[in-house]
C-alpha cells in the first residue's frame, strides 16, 4: 500500500502482485469479482529480455476482459527491466503496438534505475480518478452522491506475465 497525492487529491494505492503465476489465478478471479464496483487499475507487465512472458500479455488480456469489469478499469502495458538492453528480446515498437491494439496506454520501466516508475503509477492513477469522476457524473442523474474525496481509494492490480 502506498498513498500518493493525485491532482492536489490523497489516493491510496492497493497494489497486488500475482506475478503471472498459475497458482494465483484464483486469487485474481476473486479480487475482480470483489472490486468489481471499485474504478480499478490494472498493470500487465512483461520483461522485455523474456519474449515468452511478453507472448502471454494476450493471456492476461482475455483474462481481464473476462473477469473484471471493463467500464471500470484502466489498463497499462508495462514492459520492465528496461535497463537490460543488452538482453532485449522485445522492442520498445511491439510493446507500443501491443498496447495500441488493444487502446491502452504503454511504458517501458526499470526497477533499478528507478525509471519511469512514478510516471506509470501517476498516470494510471490519474486514469483512475477520471475514469471514477466520470462513472459517478453519469449516476448522477436524480442520486445525491457521498463523496470520499479526501481519501479516495484507487486500487492497482499487477500482472507479470512471466
Amino acid at each position: 500500500m502506498r498513498t500518493i497525492e493525485v491532482d492536489g487529491k490523497r489516493a491510496k494505492l492497493q497494489i497486488w502482485d500475482t506475478a503471472g503465476q498459475e497458482r494465483f489465478r484464483a486469487i485474481s478471479r476473486t479480487y475482480y469479482k470483489c472490486a468489481a464496483g471499485s474504478v480499478m487499475g490494472i498493470l500487465l507487465c512483461y520483461s522485455i529480455n523474456n519474449r515468452e512472458s511478453f507472448e502471454k500479455v494476450g493471456h492476461w488480456m482475455e483474462e481481464v476482459k473476462k473477469h473484471a469489469n471493463e467500464k471500470a478499469s484502466c489498463i497499462v502495458l508495462v514492459g520492465m527491466k528496461s535497463d537490460l538492453t543488452d538482453e532485449r528480446v522485445v522492442s520498445i515498437d511491439e510493446g507500443r503496438q501491443l498496447a495500441e491494439s488493444y487502446g491502452i496506454k504503454f511504458f517501458e520501466t526499470s526497477s533499478k534505475e528507478n525509471s519511469n516508475i512514478d510516471e506509470m503509477f501517476m498516470t494510471l492513477a490519474r486514469d483512475i480518478n477520471k475514469k471514477r469522476n466520470d462513472i459517478q457524473l453519469d449516476s448522477l442523474a436524480g442520486t445525491q452522491l457521498h463523496s470520499r474525496e479526501n481519501n479516495p481509494r484507487i486500487q492497482i492490480n499487477c500482472f507479470k506475465c512471466s
